[in-house]
């Protein structure tokens, strides 16, 4: 009776202890689930919360890569992509042009000047087209520019390479161009040809000359050329 009597006192606690059991197992398999490959052990509210570290964004222009750092969380997107506005760059407008450079070619004259802005800063002596193959007049920009240019001969096919030899010089500065063929202001290795009209329509300059000429100038520079 005794035995019996125990066994009855002792079921509830036994009871609670086998619930207890079986609820953890549902808590560990819920988290197996919710987090597959996770050991048993819970991640704290901190670590699930954490984000992961922001990629930084170059800003337009930039020749680096994106990488890891928490330095760009503390900026804001649009100051990554900030650039100036529509009516920002108009009120410098004119301050811009007055730094342009502009490169006025006389062919009557026989001469090229530079301007920057409305001021004349320099004028050079150039050969020209001959008869037959003049240089083209109008408003042109300047396309391309070289350092010690490889030339090919247009009719022959011949390269020639950077040196003493080269026709074009030390410094090239095109401005035309039609798919087959291209115009420009190059330096030369005949320089007492200067003066004359005898290149195949490009302009001719003493070696000093072009090559601060090209200093001067950029790609999208204005090229004026004058009758």
């Amino acid at each position: 009776m005794n035995k019996a009597t125990g066994g009855d006192d002792d079921f509830l606690p036994r009871s609670i202890m086998c619930l207890g059991f079986v609820s953890a197992a549902l808590i560990i398999a819920v988290q197996s689930r919710e987090f597959p490959g996770s050991s048993a052990t819970a991640a704290s509210p901190a670590q699930q919360l954490s984000p992961p570290l922001a990629h930084s964004i170059p800003t337009e222009g930039s020749r680096t890569e994106a990488t890891n750092s928490t330095s760009s969380q503390s900026l804001p997107a649009n100051i990554a992509h900030a650039k100036l506005t529509p009516s920002l760059e108009t009120a410098l407008e004119p301050l811009l042009g007055l730094h342009r450079s502009t490169i006025i070619v006389d062919l009557t004259a026989r001469q090229v000047h530079l301007y920057i802005g409305e001021d004349s800063i320099a004028s050079y002596d150039i050969a020209i087209g001959r008869s037959g193959w003049e240089t083209p007049v109008g408003e042109f920009n300047v396309i391309n520019m070289q350092v010690d240019p490889i030339w090919q001969n247009p009719f022959t096919g011949e390269i020639i390479y950077p040196g003493a030899d080269n026709p074009l010089g030390s410094r090239w500065i095109g401005f035309w161009a039609n798919g087959e063929q291209q115009i420009g202001l190059h330096g030369t290795n005949q320089e007492d040809l200067i003066g004359q009209a005898v290149s195949h329509g490009c302009i001719r300059m003493r070696e000093a000359d072009i090559q601060a000429l090209f200093e001067q100038v950029t790609p999208g520079t204005s090229v004026v050329v004058r009758p």
